[in-house]
């Protein structure tokens, strides 16, 4: 399993006064909205748009989203009770307690797996959100996951570049796997659960290098939903727990989408 770090993502991590996870260092950047003049999007493709290099929908998998076993003892792992959640439902749900008098670096894996093989240079992409929307955002229609993150809130939180295969992908090809570490600081974190933010989400996607450069992200290859829940000093109890996952982050309560 190949293995990627992006080590300057720390101290650029969950920003309580500004989107979070954001990092100009490494060329991560808001996803543009649909309709911008400013580099958005483009729009919807058509049907005569270009197909992806794989063959078939998305088959490409967040596999599960683990904390380094050295930085246990920084973050609490919580349990997480059964919840009946609305649509859309995170596939992977976890719970951390964080102390949020002390600054500590942690680091968050999230493996991706069954990232098919493709002829061309390729992208994978690790998005964030603190908010989902009902309904996506942007119409993918070759990605059999659809995008779960509200478009308004959401951010590339780190890239990586997938390079050609050496030989044409053919169905049955064996399916490439990655582990992304991202870090973050714990006081920071601690900032974004004050401000009311104690959920985030996350989902993956694999595109091609060109349509990337296009902002043509209607091609885009998604992985299922994931989410981390934080809370500060001791876990949740059940009912906590169940009041706070269903419950709106602050920062989603004012988008644009609330009121048009």
């Amino acid at each position: 399993m190949k293995k990627f770090k992006n080590s300057t993502v720390a101290g650029a991590f969950l920003l309580a006064t500004s989107p979070a996870w954001a990092n100009s260092k490494t060329g991560t950047a808001p996803f543009p909205i649909p309709g911008n003049t400013d580099g958005g999007p483009q729009s919807p493709p058509t049907r005569n748009a270009p197909r992806p290099s794989f063959p078939g929908k998305s088959q490409i998998e967040m596999a599960s989203v683990t904390l380094e076993k050295a930085d246990a003892k920084k973050l609490r792992s919580c349990t997480v009770p059964k919840v009946n959640l609305t649509h859309p439902r995170p596939q992977h749900l976890l719970s951390f307690a964080v102390n949020k008098h002390r600054r500590q670096e942690v680091t968050l894996q999230f493996a991706i797996d069954k990232i098919p093989s493709g002829n061309e240079e390729r992208v994978l992409l690790l998005l964030y959100s603190r908010c989902l929307s009902n309904k996506p955002k942007i119409r993918t229609p070759m990605s059999r996951q659809k995008l779960a993150l509200d478009v308004n809130d959401i951010e590339i939180l780190a890239t990586y570049k997938l390079e050609a295969a050496t030989k044409p992908s053919r169905p049955g090809a064996p399916m490439q796997q990655m582990t992304v570490n991202i870090e973050l600081e714990t006081d920071k974190l601690a900032q974004q659960i004050k401000a009311g933010n104690n959920t985030f989400y996350f989902q993956a996607g694999v595109l091609k290098k060109t349509d990337f450069d296009r902002k043509n992200y209607g091609v885009i290859n998604l992985s299922q939903l994931a989410a981390l829940h934080f809370t500060t000093k001791t876990c949740p109890n059940e009912a906590q727990f169940s009041s706070r996952i269903k419950a709106e982050n602050a920062s989603c309560k004012h988008l644009p989408t609330k009121t048009q």
